[in-house]
């Protein structure tokens, strides 16, 4: 059965898992219909494909097709002198993401994960966007094969060196697209883990970075209600960009709870509708894959945080203020959040009373006085808080 699936994998653009599924479809049609198949054949329908030895795995034409590449990179890669030709990383990056995942394990764990950290090296040396391609890709879908490996890059030149690219690349004339993307996404898949930065790492992934990034996303924006076949490149360029952002916000919690460079850039800008737009459809849809990426409180704690600074920082009559306070509003319909709720209930019961104060309401302070008592009668407790 596992040499089968392997033939068809080998001479298919199918993935295993896809050649396997196939195979075992034709297998029952033929059982069921046009052949009368010895009960034998009814232990290889009933074969655990996860319990398959390695000793048979390696039997198979994908590990000896990955064993040649991988002994070729490795040996390319040991000498710095030498290019890995182009075609050697194709073949890595079909191998990454069609093979045996038990196999891609196994070729990325020997030695102490030395495969990997050989392509984050030849990452780092290589300048031709057209073999840095197919590594970043190849870098990408690795990554998540395993948390150990996540671990091994979070803790090598690899955040770095990425986040030293997405840089250069976003402060050049003319943006690679193509290049700015693939690094984002390798730098977010990086940052998903438990490992915290480094102190290096947290000044070389810092405010510069994420205020590039925050440019990146709203200037890059269209809305996500677009049908423009045009926008989509935008829109995929822009979804990677909050990734990172609430990636980056994330591994900097870790480090600290006060002075988190992500909130402190966010501050320092007026509302970031793009960014708002795309937190609150992931809000929307928590059963996405995207959503998955990142734990629900996490989500909460940025955006809640950027609307509660907005909420202190600015007085009566602020377009900013209010556009926070309509913001927080409709994540309360939304998820009813928790976090830091006696501090915006002293938030609300200021904008309440502020007119009472001051005199002569004006027009935003009177929408405002509106939007809270709007609150006040959909959740209660906050009138009960203050």
């Amino acid at each position: 059965m596992y040499e089968l699936t392997s033939l068809v994998r080998h001479n298919t653009r199918c993935t295993f898992q896809q050649a396997q599924g196939a195979i075992l479809e034709t297998l029952k049609y033929l059982q069921e219909n046009v052949l009368h198949i010895p009960d034998g054949i009814e232990r290889i329908l009933n074969t655990d494909t996860d319990q398959i030895s390695m000793e048979i795995r390696r039997g198979g034409l994908d590990s000896h097709h990955l064993d040649r590449v991988v002994g070729l990179i490795m040996e390319f890669a040991s000498d710095q002198e030498t290019d890995v030709p182009e075609e050697t990383w194709n073949e890595m990056l079909d191998l990454t993401t069609h093979a045996d995942r038990a196999l891609l394990i196994a070729a990325l764990e020997r030695h102490d994960c030395a495969l990997l950290l050989q392509l984050v090296h030849r990452l780092q040396a290589e300048t031709s966007w057209r073999k840095r391609r197919p590594i970043l890709a190849i870098l990408f879908h690795a990554l998540q094969l395993l948390p150990t490996f996540v671990n091994v890059a979070i803790n090598s030149v690899l955040p770095s060196e990425l986040a030293r690219d997405i840089q250069a690349i976003g402060t050049a004339k003319d943006i690679n697209k193509d290049r700015i993307y693939w690094s984002i996404r390798v730098l977010t898949v990086t940052l998903c883990c438990q490992e915290p930065l480094s102190f290096a790492q947290q000044n070389e992934l810092g405010e510069n970075l994420i205020a590039l990034l925050v440019d990146v996303l709203e200037t890059e924006s269209v809305s996500i209600a677009t049908s423009d076949e045009k926008d989509q490149e935008c829109l995929t360029i822009t979804s990677a960009a909050m990734h990172l952002i609430l990636a980056l916000h994330r591994q900097f919690s870790l480090v600290s709870s006060e002075n988190n460079p992500v909130l402190l850039c966010l501050a320092n800008r007026s509302m970031c509708d793009s960014l708002i737009e795309k937190i609150l459809l992931l809000y929307n849809r928590e059963g996405a894959e995207t959503a998955k990426l990142f734990y629900t409180a996490d989500l909460e704690v940025l955006l809640l945080d950027v609307i509660l600074r907005r909420l202190t920082d600015y007085g009566p009559g602020d377009k900013r203020r209010s556009d926070a306070l309509q913001l927080y509003h409709a994540i309360l319909r939304v998820r009813s959040p928790v976090y830091k709720k006696s501090d915006f209930a002293k938030c609300l019961k200021v904008i309440r009373e502020e007119s009472d104060k001051l005199g002569s309401p004006s027009t935003a302070m009177q929408q405002d006085h509106h939007k809270v008592m709007q609150i006040y009668h959909e959740f209660p407790d906050f009138l009960e808080m203050s």
